[in-house]
């Protein structure tokens, strides 16, 4: 037999009449497209779905029996669907975040479960009918897998999206420079301090591998410090650092222990002043050592780095010795001197300084706008050279190829002045204008102004001649 559910109550009946009492009966339902079952036996037996895998259990009937308790339940299908917004980058936490929508059609109550490449981000509880659920999904910009996939499931329903992850808004210059530690003694205090370039406060420092027992790493300050304790040796390790950007850095490193005084290396540096014709500077200084000996570190070999520029000098016994350093540009900038020695024992050090400002000659050129003769239809430009750090010597000027001066420049002088001149109208109708002062030069242009002869048709030559009865213009 077939039913259909009436459109109010939703309740459709069927009869099978003129069975045979004493004979077991089952009830066959073929679930209708775009519907489910309903789960069997849940709820009083006036009201429940009976059917499991579309079959009741037997029944079987007395004599003028009516049994009106073999129902079967059908709803519709639910079905989803996901979309998520295009993510938009913090710039100040390089984080993004993109909101989502599911769309519910037929829902029945359960919990609707939100994946992001995986990861459950979300169980939100539906009700039945309940049309809409919202949702958001977070991340770091410019991180790994660049596709996300979203899968959003209610009971059977499922439904897939994929979003693109945001280019990272943040440039990373967050870095260790810290290269070496220095070593300790099995029970003495020890204390060392990372050091860092670049990043965003706050940062989080934290260490992958043991460091040497009785060591710690302070997360907030990278500050390595405690008591060394038995047994003595080389700890190897990494530490990194996360800024408040999400930007990180790592760096292997290295802390040896052992039961003899500490070798410890001190440095100094001072540097000289920059020289005009090279840009450049030299650092000198010394480096001394403490408990050299006992620890079977003298000689050592000391590599002293700074800027780029790398020399080598033997300290014996705890020193001082003299080094200097040349060839480092001059920029202002905070430099730091690394000392580097060849025994274990002692380790490394290093101090900073301030590099002097440079000092070598740059030049600007402009030319002002260019005013035609009307008498000769030639025009006339003032121009200005500015110096910085001018060194003695020949300023050349050249406009379009062609040298049109050639100034002496003393030391230290600041401007320089010049004239172009030229036919108004010519080609080429953009000059350029080239200063040069040693390896020093700057560049501008100016654009010559059109042509302001009178035309013949308005403009005539005259003579004006003198007679003794007064002047008189004679056109010719």
């Amino acid at each position: 037999t077939t039913t259909t559910a009436s459109s109010g109550t939703g309740i459709g009946c069927y009869s099978f009449t003129g069975l045979t009492p004493g004979i077991p009966y089952s009830v066959s339902f073929t679930t209708p497209a775009g519907f489910t079952a309903t789960v069997a036996n849940i709820g009083n037996d006036a009201t429940d779905s009976d059917p499991i895998n579309g079959v009741t259990a037997p029944v079987t009937l007395t004599a003028g029996e009516n049994n009106t308790t073999v129902d079967a339940g059908f709803v519709p299908i639910a079905s989803l669907s996901v979309v998520v917004a295009t993510p938009v980058c913090n710039t100040l936490t390089n984080n993004y975040t993109a909101t989502g929508t599911v769309s519910l059609t037929n829902a029945q109550a359960g919990s609707l479960t939100i994946t992001d490449n995986g990861s459950t981000i979300g169980v939100v509880s539906v009700t039945a009918g309940q049309t809409t659920v919202s949702f958001s999904a977070t991340g770091v910009s410019g991180s790994a897998p660049p596709i996300h996939t979203v899968i959003v499931t209610l009971g059977t329903a499922t439904a897939t999206t994929a979003y693109s992850t945001p280019a990272s808004c943040t440039v990373c210059s967050l870095s260790i420079t810290t290269s070496m530690l220095s070593n300790g003694q099995i029970g003495s205090a020890y204390s060392q301090t990372l050091t860092t370039t670049g990043g965003t406060a706050p940062l989080t420092f934290a260490v992958v591998g043991n460091l040497p027992t009785g060591l710690t790493l302070d997360p907030a300050t990278g500050v390595i410090s405690g008591i060394p304790t038995a047994p003595a040796g080389t700890a190897s390790f990494t530490v990194s650092v996360s800024d408040g950007k999400n930007c990180s850095a790592v760096a292997p490193l290295t802390i040896t222990t052992s039961t003899a005084p500490v070798c410890l290396l001190t440095a100094t540096a001072t540097p000289g002043p920059c020289v005009p014709a090279t840009n450049t500077y030299a650092v000198t200084g010394t480096v001394s050592s403490t408990n050299a000996a006992v620890n079977n570190a003298s000689p050592q070999t000391l590599t002293i780095s700074a800027g780029g520029q790398t020399t080598t000098a033997t300290l014996t016994g705890n020193g001082p010795v003299s080094y200097t350093l040349t060839g480092l540009v001059s920029d202002g900038l905070v430099k730091t001197l690394t000392v580097m020695s060849s025994a274990t024992a002692c380790g490394m050090t290093s101090t900073t300084f301030t590099a002097p400002a440079s000092c070598s000659t740059v030049l600007s050129v402009v030319v002002a706008t260019p005013v035609c003769n009307t008498l000769t239809n030639n025009y006339t430009a003032t121009g200005t050279v500015s110096l910085t750090n001018a060194q003695a010597g020949s300023l050349t000027i050249t406009d379009n190829g062609s040298t049109i001066g050639v100034i002496s420049v003393t030391a230290g002088q600041t401007t320089v002045s010049f004239s172009v001149t030229g036919v108004s109208g010519s080609a080429p109708p953009i000059h350029t204008v080239i200063a040069t002062l040693g390896t020093a030069t700057a560049t501008t242009t100016y654009a010559t102004p059109a042509s302001c002869e009178c035309p013949p048709a308005k403009c005539a030559p005259f003579v004006l001649q003198q007679t003794k009865k007064g002047p008189r213009i004679v056109g010719k």
